[in-house]
């Protein structure tokens, strides 16, 4: 049994699953699904969209944390290995579509649908290839998004500012 296979089963356990899922933030989703489709495209053979995702991976701070929850899992090429992938993203799959059909947590949940798909074939990479581009709008989708909060952050900031300086005349 390979070092990967060994740490598969502490992955799929579903409790400590539910309980990771339930407290990621985007940026954590956006990594774990990354890290997901990058273990499957290697254990599937198919180098070139797991080296894109590793670049992506290595280029971006925000998704190294998330590496390490995925690191174990896929390295075999067994059918098990594949079958846990396949129930590991059906169970993200779920769960970020519970947290809202549309916006990120939809278009991971969809890559997560797809890539279950892409676990189940082995010479399938068409699946790889769409949730990578899912992945791709997601992670657009979160910088406009996290680019808008700190806007209105430092709008409400400017506002403070103001109503502080001028205490009788209040802005909105």
């Amino acid at each position: 049994m390979s070092a990967a296979q060994a740490t598969l089963p502490g992955l799929f356990a579903t409790s400590a699953q539910s309980a990771l899922v339930a407290s990621m933030s985007p940026d954590e989703a956006i990594g774990f699904v990354a890290c997901s489709i990058m273990s499957v495209a290697q254990a599937c053979g198919c180098d070139p969209v797991a080296n894109t995702v590793d670049r992506k991976l290595q280029n971006d701070i925000r998704f190294r944390s998330a590496m390490s929850q995925a690191v174990g899992l896929s390295l075999a090429l067994d059918d098990r290995a594949r079958k846990l992938a396949s129930d590991r993203c059906a169970f993200l799959t779920k769960h970020l579509r519970d947290r809202g059909a549309g916006g990120i947590a939809g278009k991971l949940a969809r890559a997560a649908y797809l890539l279950g798909r892409a676990a189940q074939a082995v010479e399938e990479t068409t699946d790889m290839t769409e949730a990578l581009a899912l992945l791709d709008e997601a992670i657009v989708l979160h910088a406009i998004i996290h680019q808008q909060d700190v806007a209105v952050a430092r709008a409400r900031h400017q506002l403070g500012i103001l109503n502080r300086a001028q205490p009788g005349r209040r802005l909105h």
